[in-house]
């Protein structure tokens, strides 16, 4: 009994002096300014499986008009992050979301359009998540399916 006792004793002291690798985020798109937000959001591919996380906080430039991402598949990480200052058409950043948005604050967006607005996606499709997002945006339509978020 004392042997095994030493023996766990001696796993749990070599276990305390392992480093355990953090599960943070890998990205296999990573944004850090505008101009990298404008060219991810008019790629064709809807990142199915891919994860798009922001390194920094983005502000736009003003008097510019941003394109939404059409379709979106993959998990964006906002990190905590902000996009700030978007004016845009049908939805602030994704227009039709089938994957996650997660920790992310948009701050002074400007949003308008007909139908399936909103200040994040456009359109929520089934098992789309948004998770601790945050949004001040100001959307305005001119039909239904209004959304501050989504």
């Amino acid at each position: 009994m004392k042997k095994l006792l030493a023996v766990i004793l001696s796993a749990v002291m070599v276990l305390g002096l392992c480093t355990f690798a953090s599960y943070a985020e890998v990205a296999d798109i990573s944004i850090g300014t505008y101009d990298q937000l404008v060219s991810w959001a008019s790629s064709s591919s809807d990142n199915e499986g891919q994860t798009v996380v922001l390194t920094a906080d983005i502000t736009a430039p003003a008097s510019t008009t941003f394109t939404p991402k059409a379709t979106f598949r993959g998990t964006f990480d906002g990190q905590g992050h902000s996009i700030t200052g978007t004016t845009s058409s049908g939805s602030g950043l994704i227009n039709s979301l089938y994957g996650t948005v997660r920790n992310l604050y948009q701050i002074g967006a400007v949003v308008t359009g007909d139908s399936g607005v909103g200040g994040i996606a456009g359109t929520v499709y089934g098992g789309a998540l948004v998770e601790n997002v945050y949004s001040n945006a100001t959307v305005t339509a001119t039909a239904s399916n209004v959304g501050g978020i989504a």
